[in-house]
C-alpha cells in the first residue's frame, strides 16, 4: 500500500514530466551548425541562445507548475482532512485576473478532482495509480478530454490579459494546448497499454 504523501510525490513527478514534455514541443531549442564549431564568435552567439533557452524553458515548467503544486497540495489536505477543497483560498493565491476566475474554479475543479482519485487509488506508479482510478483507457481519456476543455476555456479567458501581440499568444496557446491534447492522449494510450 503506497502512503498518501508517496502518491503526492508520484504525481508531482508526472505533472514535472509533462510540463518538461511541453516545453520541448513550444520552445524552439538551438541547434548547433558546423559553421559553429569553425568559426568561434559564432559558437558564442549560440552558447548565448541556448542559456536563454535554458532559462526559458525552466521559466516556462516552474510557471506551469505553480497552480498544479497549489491544487496537489489542496486536495491532499483536504483529502487528509476528510474535507472539501477550498477553491476560493487557491483563487485568492493565483495571481489570475479577475475576469478569469470562474474558468479557474473550473479548472482547479477538475485537477483537483483527478488528483483526489489518484489518491483513493492503489498503485506504487503513477501509470498504476490512473490504472486503479479510472479502470479503462475510455474513462481516462473523458476525464483528459475535460481537462483539455477547460483549459481551452481557461487559456481564451486569459489572453486578453497577455501583453504580447494577439498573434503571438494565439501560436503559443495553440501550440500548448495541440501538444499537450498529443501527450495525455499518448499518456492514456500508453497506461492502458498493459
Amino acid at each position: 500500500m503506497t502512503s498518501q504523501e508517496s502518491k503526492k510525490t508520484l504525481i508531482l513527478e508526472d505533472e514535472e514530466r509533462f510540463a518538461h514534455a511541453v516545453s520541448d514541443n513550444i520552445i524552439n531549442k538551438p541547434q548547433i551548425t558546423v559553421w559553429m564549431i569553425l568559426i568561434p564568435i559564432i559558437l558564442v552567439y549560440h552558447m548565448y541562445r541556448y542559456q536563454r533557452y535554458v532559462k526559458g524553458r525552466n521559466s516556462f515548467v516552474e510557471n506551469y507548475l505553480d497552480d498544479r503544486r497549489q491544487a496537489l497540495e489542496e486536495a491532499y489536505t483536504s483529502f487528509a482532512g476528510n474535507r472539501k477543497p477550498d477553491f476560493a483560498k487557491l483563487i485568492k493565491l493565483s495571481d489570475e485576473p479577475d475576469g478569469a476566475a470562474k474558468k479557474y474554479n473550473a479548472w482547479l475543479e477538475t485537477i483537483v478532482s483527478h488528483y483526489q482519485h489518484l489518491f483513493r487509488a492503489e498503485g506504487d506508479s503513477y501509470d498504476a495509480l490512473v490504472r486503479s482510478s479510472y479502470k479503462n483507457r475510455a474513462n481516462y481519456l473523458r476525464f483528459l478530454n475535460k481537462l483539455n476543455e477547460v483549459e481551452r476555456q481557461l487559456n481564451a479567458a486569459l489572453k486578453p490579459c497577455f501583453e504580447e501581440t494577439a498573434e503571438s499568444v494565439d501560436e503559443i496557446i495553440f501550440r500548448m494546448e495541440k501538444c499537450s491534447e498529443e501527450l495525455r492522449k499518448d499518456q492514456a494510450t500508453r497506461i492502458f497499454s498493459i
